[in-house]
């Protein structure tokens, strides 16, 4: 007695099903993993507070350039006020 009966079309059915049951699980992990950042509440909260938009990794990513790039611009005109009062 077998478990599964060899008919006509079930290997076909067997691979549809299970291709089925991993694009459905792919899908949940890729709008789990990608979609949103993962954080607490407070850590969102806190980079909120200093103007970092949480809403998606790609404006999480944007702010956080943006970010450094306005902290480097103020860290090397503050070298040049230094350079300029050692004069």
């Amino acid at each position: 007695m077998e478990l599964f009966p060899k008919t006509r079309g079930s290997l076909l059915l067997q691979v549809l099903i299970s291709t089925l049951i991993i694009a459905w699980l792919s899908y949940i992990v890729m709008i789990k993993y990608f979609l949103k950042p993962t954080m607490n509440k407070t850590e969102a909260t806190a980079l909120k507070e200093e103007g970092f938009d949480t809403s998606g990794y790609d404006s999480l990513v944007n702010t956080s350039k943006k970010k450094m790039h306005q902290a480097a611009e103020r860290m090397s005109e503050q070298s040049r006020q230094i350079d300029d009062l050692s004069r």
